[in-house]
C-alpha cells in the first residue's frame, strides 16, 4: 500500500477554469466598494493622490476636511505597529544554533543579544 503525499480534495482538485470564476466572482464582489472605499480614502489622507490626479491649472481639493480622519488613520497606523512590534519589549531573539560549542556559545549569545538590542533600538 502507497500513502500520497497529497490527499485528494475539493481544493486540490480545482481546474483552472473553476479558479478563474471563483477570481472574476471576487472581484466582481470586490467591485461594488472600490467608489466606496475611494471616498473613504479622500477624507482619511485627502492630499495624498493630488498630484497624479489633477490637471494643469486645476482645483487640487473641492472638500473642506478638518485634521479628525487623517489624526485617526495615524494613530491607528501607529497602534497597528505597537501591537506588531511593541516597543516596551523584544519582539525577536537571536540564539545561537545547536552545532556551536559550548565555549563558543556564550560569546556569540552575548553578541547576538547585543545586536538584538541595537537592531531593536
Amino acid at each position: 500500500m502507497t500513502i500520497s503525499p497529497h490527499r485528494s480534495t475539493p481544493q486540490n482538485d480545482l481546474s483552472v477554469s473553476v479558479l478563474r470564476q471563483r477570481y472574476q466572482a471576487a472581484v466582481d464582489k470586490r467591485r461594488t466598494w472600490l467608489a466606496h472605499w475611494q471616498d473613504c480614502y479622500e477624507f482619511a489622507l485627502p492630499q495624498r493622490n493630488g498630484a497624479a490626479l489633477q490637471t494643469s491649472g486645476g482645483k487640487r481639493l473641492d472638500r473642506v476636511f478638518d485634521a479628525t480622519a487623517p489624526d485617526a488613520v495615524e494613530q491607528l497606523a501607529a497602534s497597528l505597529m505597537a501591537e506588531i512590534t511593541p516597543p516596551a519589549g523584544g519582539w525577536f531573539d537571536l540564539e545561537p544554533g545547536g552545532n556551536v560549542a559550548g565555549e563558543d556559545r556564550a560569546v556569540l549569545t552575548e553578541q547576538l543579544g547585543r545586536a538584538v538590542r541595537i537592531l531593536q533600538g
